[in-house]
């Protein structure tokens, strides 16, 4: 019982959390990133830099990551990408990726 009660606790706690957390940023991040191009890229060198609560539903995460080719017979560029943009938006099932800004920064 104090089992199932600490795990009630737990999960009441993350639903009222106020922004998302960093593990659950970088996943949807990674996600949202990779469902845009072809499987033999991946998601390298990411880093979340700043985070930005805009109010009790929507939260805005700046994140840095490179997005570069997996291993294959052609070499592949690195695409770094800058200080990008995704606002969250906390739904009924959690913090979901609402969108993403089209201003990057490349290096």
């Amino acid at each position: 019982n104090s089992i199932t009660t600490s795990l009630l606790s737990f999960m009441i706690l993350v639903g009222c959390y106020s922004q998302p957390t960093d593990i659950e940023i970088e996943r949807q991040v990674k996600e949202y990133v990779l469902s845009d191009v072809e499987e033999s890229y991946t998601v390298k060198n990411y880093e979340k830099i700043n985070g930005i609560e805009v109010d009790d539903k929507t939260y805005i995460a700046i994140v840095n990551y490179d997005l570069v080719a997996m291993s294959g017979a052609r070499k592949w560029r690195n695409y770094p990408y800058r200080e990008v943009e995704f606002t969250f938006i906390k739904a009924e099932k959690g913090w979901m990726i609402r969108y993403k800004s089209r201003k990057l920064k490349k290096t």
